[in-house]
């Protein structure tokens, strides 16, 4: 029988959730030519890393840049928690 880890505080869970719906919906809008996200949530111990990366390339100069905050305000809730958000393009593509 699988053990069952205890299940996240609300305010850890919310977060994770918010950080890959923001993730998911930047990929769909930024990310050129993306035909895969690949989402992962590990935890080890007292600590919780959630990795969201697609295989698109950067958004050009065409693509209308969001009105909104949401990568900082993420960046905020995030550290609110004691945590950090890293966000970018990666050498290999996403």
């Amino acid at each position: 029988m699988a053990s069952r880890r205890p299940s996240l505080p609300p305010p850890l869970a919310s977060t994770v959730y918010r950080v890959v719906q923001e993730s998911l919906t930047n990929a769909r809008r930024h990310a050129a030519g993306a035909t895969t996200v690949r989402i992962t949530v590990d935890r080890v111990h007292d600590r919780l890393n959630a990795c969201v990366r697609d295989d698109g390339q950067p958004a050009t100069s065409s693509v209308v840049a969001g009105t909104g905050f949401g990568l900082a305000g993420l960046a905020e809730r995030v550290a609110s928690l004691g945590g950090t958000l890293r966000v970018g393009p990666r050498l290999e593509g996403g």
